[in-house]
Order: C-alpha cells, then sequence, then structure tokens
C-alpha cells in the first residue's frame, strides 16, 4: 500500500510560530492555496510510481481530526476528485498541553526536544500514531492513500521509521510514508510453575518466584523449541521473577540473555484477591467478588500494546516474549479473533503479526472478555 503524508496547510498560529499541537485552529488563506498545491505534488508523485505501474491510482484520502488537516484534505480530495475516507483520531497532533498559543523560541523547543517541558510524552505519541496507522491499513486494505495530519507528527514518526532525523517539513509538503518495521516473528510463552499456582493460588502481579517444577518447564520447553529447529534473536520478559527467571532460562538455551523488561507484560492484578484460593465462580469474574481487580479490558489493551512496541522495538528479528497466562490468554484471543483457553506454565504460543497490527477497538472480538 504505497502512502504518502502530507503536512496540513498553513494557520495563522504557523504564521506566527505558535506553538500549535492539539488546539483545533483552521487554515488560512495561504494554507488553502498550499493545499492546493500539495494536490499536484501528489498527483506528480502519483506518475513517477506509474513508470514502474503504469496502473497506479490514489484511492481516497484520510486525515487527522482537526480541522486544519480536514481541510487540506478535502481540498485535496476535490482538485484531485478523490472520496475522503474518513478522520482518525490517532493522527491528530502532538499535545503541547498549557505551551499551546506560546511563541515558540530555540530554548522552548529545546524543552521539547528534551521533553523536560510538560507535553505528551514521545513514546506514547508514536503508539497511538501507530495504533492508527494499523487501523488505517486495516479499514482500507490494499487501498493507496493520501494520509494528512501534521508536522510534528510526519518528522517524529518518520525519524522513528527511518532511524534518521527528519525535520518537520514546510505546510503543506508531501512526503512518503516509510514503511513501519517490525519483528519478524514474536513467540508468547508462560512462565514456569510456582508455589501459588500449584497451591491454586490467585497470583496476579504478585512477586512470586518459580519452583523447581517450573524451572524444568522452562528447561523442557527450551528443549522443545530447540527439537523444532526454531533460533531466536532476542528474549525479553515481565519484570515479574517468575517471567523474568524462566525467561532466563529459556534464553540461556538459545545463547541470549534478557534485552529488556516490559511493564505492559506484567499478569493481570487481581488486587484483593492475591494470595487466595477463590471459588471457580469468582474465577470467572473476579472483579465481581474482589476490588481492584484490573479489568479484562484494560489486561488485553495493554497486550496487545505491549506486543506492537515489542514489534517497533526490535524490526526484523524473531522474539521471544515470556509473560502471564491470563495476559497472554486475552491478548491473543484479541489477536487471533478466537477464544482461547488456559495457558500451561511455560506453553508457547506464535503470536498472529498481522492480527496484532490490524487489531482495532472498534472490531474488538465480541468473544473476548468472556470467561
Amino acid at each position: 500500500m504505497p502512502s504518502v503524508l502530507i503536512r496540513h496547510g498553513q494557520t495563522d498560529w504557523n504564521l506566527v510560530h505558535k506553538l500549535q499541537g492539539s488546539s483545533d485552529i483552521p487554515l488560512n488563506d495561504t494554507g488553502r492555496d498550499q493545499a492546493r498545491v500539495a494536490a499536484t505534488n501528489v498527483l506528480e508523485y502519483a506518475r513517477t510510481l506509474q513508470a514502474t505501474n503504469p496502473n497506479f491510482t490514489w484511492d481516497g484520502i484520510v486525515t487527522s481530526p482537526l480541522s486544519r488537516a480536514r481541510e487540506t484534505g478535502h481540498i485535496i480530495a476535490k482538485e484531485l476528485n478523490l472520496p475522503t475516507l474518513g478522520t482518525y483520531e490517532g493522527l491528530a497532533e502532538r499535545s503541547f498541553y498549557g505551551l499551546e498559543g506560546t511563541p515558540n523560541n530555540p530554548a522552548l523547543w529545546e524543552t521539547i526536544e528534551n521533553e523536560t517541558a510538560d507535553i505528551e510524552p514521545l513514546a506514547s505519541f508514536l503508539a497511538r500514531v501507530e495504533e492508527a496507522l494499523d487501523r488505517i491499513e486495516a479499514d482500507h486494505a490494499g487501498k493507496n492513500l493520501i494520509i494528512v495530519a501534521h508536522g510534528m507528527l510526519i518528522s517524529r514518526l518518520l525519524t522513528e521509521r527511518t532511524s534518521h532525523k527528519v525535520p518537520v517539513p514546510a505546510n503543506g509538503t508531501v512526503v512518503e510514508l516509510a514503511p513501519a518495521h517490525r519483528a519478524a516473528s514474536i513467540m508468547l510463552i508462560r512462565h514456569g510453575q510456582t508455589d501459588w499456582n500449584k497451591n491454586h493460588l490467585m497470583q496476579g502481579s504478585s512477586d512470586i518466584p518459580l519452583n523447581e517444577t517450573g524451572r524444568a518447564q522452562a528447561h523442557q520447553t527450551a528443549d522443545s523449541l530447540k527439537a523444532r529447529g526454531l533460533e531466536f534473536d532476542v528474549i525479553v520478559s515481565s519484570p515479574l521473577s517468575r517471567a523474568k527467571e524462566t525467561a532466563d532460562i529459556i534464553g540461556a538455551a538459545f545463547g541470549l540473555t534478557v534485552g529488556a523488561t516490559y511493564e505492559g507484560l506484567i499478569e493481570r492484578g487481581y488486587g484483593e484477591a492475591e494470595g487466595l484460593d477463590i471459588s471457580a465462580e469468582a474465577r470467572k469474574e473476579p472483579d465481581a467478588f474482589y476490588s481492584g481487580v484490573e479489568s479484562e479490558r484494560s489486561v488485553y489493551v495493554r497486550g496487545i500494546r505491549v506486543l506492537r512496541q515489542i514489534a517497533r522495538d526490535y524490526p526484523g528479528q524473531r522474539v521471544i516474549a515470556v509473560s502471564h497466562g491470563s495476559l497472554i490468554r486475552r491478548t491473543l484471543s484479541a489477536t487471533h479473533g478466537r477464544e482461547f483457553g488456559t495457558i500451561a506454565n511455560a506453553e508457547p504460543f506464535e503470536v498472529n503479526l498481522p492480527g496484532l497490527a490490524h487489531w482495532a477497538e472498534a472490531t474488538e472480538p465480541l468473544l473476548v472478555g468472556k470467561p
């Protein structure tokens, strides 16, 4: 899906160098002229692609929900006789919170670059942009799209994807959307047994270590993966000790040490139920019986987000991620589109990367969240 990014046309705040961010500032007349020029430029870009693909055409335009981007998109659509295919919240510009409307200057920009100002954190910003692009790809599979967004969004996204610093483009500039680089594969593995698992106690975010059976299970899983002829480049884990030790054991079999731990891989928090042998009924809906239990939805949404982050952190690499039963079950159910049952200790599962990339809240399976 060849796509281009276009920065919206000029606004009055751009003209006087005010930080704009998520403030909804409209185009000015110069910005509208820039949008018409952008339409010409994107048409020329299509002609270069037609040199190798004579049938190439643009299929439509998607935009940020902010009016300056939406109007830029509508102008281009009218000029090129293309449909507008919707707006995506995740394409909104990075938020500068209380700094919005402040005249920009080198000192202020340095605080933004160093993230010492009170602004939307870069990691969160990029995560929501990548999620929006995943949804766009899922919604418009195989289509060649023009994406109208914002200057810092384009700069930071392309810097992340190309590993080269990309400056903020001028208003109306057309740039190629660099492809997303993702892990070649992710093998998701539950930690080995603990004494709380053995005694049927709710474990959750409590940091309970492996027992000897759990260590043996980790060794058995490593042997099984090696017997299948699999190879891996990276191993990561939840920071809880039972997951980290499982990762250490499996990693050693492949000559790997744990590259990083991710908070998002931690098990579902069970609040007051942790350490208890609760009833079968309560296990189906623990939040109905105990306080402080993390919702199922929260578990699989953060599971999806952390796996997407891991996929971005290790482009082209084969990754093992060691996590926990409830998080794995709920995340796999969401990304694979079918309900997974109980996840055994040290059991490995290959993540469906297309399902992970394309999952969207609007189309989440109804089966997720059922006991």
